[in-house]
């Protein structure tokens, strides 16, 4: 695996994950992904102030048009984001793409995939989310559009989390 600033190595597969070193000039990141289709797990080696980060992603979402909520508590975070137009035509009204941060103490942990919209999210304990099942078995439509679009935002909160 590579991209433009990395070259990722594979370390080993272990209950569906795969764990990755990223080489750069005189770094190294560690790295685990979760190879569930459904959702997308990657742990970043380090804490992080979560109100921030969280705060700047869900900006970034708000100038791309994206209709946001989210919920900061202790270690964890929730955002959920929908897209109108067109792609509500592929995806389900009642379907956000969801992102999870954990604060743990090998770093964050971000798992992203479909989920519920989540209408009272603001006065929703985490805690409950988090022991609940958060994301669904979506169908081949969803699942290459959430494909795409999870990866174009994922590279986002790599900057975001690198930079804080």
């Amino acid at each position: 695996m590579t991209n433009s600033s990395c070259i990722f190595h594979l370390l080993y597969i272990e209950n569906k994950k795969l764990y990755v070193t990223c080489q750069k000039p005189f770094i190294q990141r560690n790295y685990i992904y979760s190879m569930n289709p459904f959702k997308k797990e990657k742990t970043y080696p380090k804490q992080v102030d979560l109100n921030k980060v969280v705060n700047e992603f869900v900006s970034y979402l708000n100038i791309q048009k994206w209709k946001v909520q989210q919920k900061v508590e202790g270690n964890k975070a929730i955002v959920q984001a929908q897209k109108g137009g067109i792609l509500r035509d592929i995806i389900a009204a009642d379907r956000a793409l969801t992102f999870t941060f954990e604060n743990t103490t090998q770093g964050l942990k971000v798992t992203a995939g479909i989920g519920s919209w989540k209408k009272n999210l603001a006065i929703t304990a985490l805690e409950t989310l988090f022991l609940s099942e958060l994301f669904l078995v979506v169908d081949v439509p969803e699942m290459l559009w959430n494909e795409h679009v999870e990866s174009e935002l994922m590279k986002k909160l790599d900057e975001i989390i690198q930079k804080s």
